[in-house]
């Protein structure tokens, strides 16, 4: 009984999700790093803490989802950080502080306005299509009939 009361040591949890990133970041593979080459990689950086390759592949396949990794065109199982994603996440702690001081109001446009754009787009004329003349008489064959003649 005193085993159950006991408190369990509690397992340290990895950041896979940053540890994937670092990895990406230093293979710096122009055709993407594949799934093994990103575990070893964090195998070799972080050599005391276990991976767990399930996980990592989850995560990889959630950070696709979230648009944070792309797969490459070429090779199914190999992975490209999006720039976007990563600019996104470094500039979101200070993206509302500004919005919040620039509330600048829209312009609308007037009703005038766009009527004048729709008849400028209806008095524009149409061009006549060209018409196309047979140059061979009508006695003579085309093609591959001439010669088998």
């Amino acid at each position: 009984m005193s085993e159950k009361t006991d408190k369990k040591e509690k397992k340290v949890s990895v950041p896979y999700k940053k540890y994937i990133i670092e990895s990406i970041q230093q293979l710096d593979s122009k055709k993407g790093c594949s799934v093994p080459a990103i575990e070893k990689c964090m195998k070799q950086m972080h050599s005391d803490i276990e991976f767990k390759h399930t996980m990592v592949r989850l995560i990889i396949k959630k950070m696709v989802e979230n648009g944070e990794l792309k797969p490459n065109r070429y090779h199914k199982n190999s992975y490209h950080i999006v720039k976007d994603a990563l600019k996104a996440k470094t500039t979101k702690k200070a993206a509302p502080k500004k919005a919040a001081k620039k509330a600048a109001p829209k312009k609308e446009k007037k009703e005038g306005e766009k009527k004048t754009e729709k008849k400028a787009k209806a008095e524009k004329p149409k061009q006549e299509e060209p018409t196309f003349v047979n140059k061979t008489p009508k006695g003579e064959k085309k093609g591959w009939g001439a010669w088998l003649s």
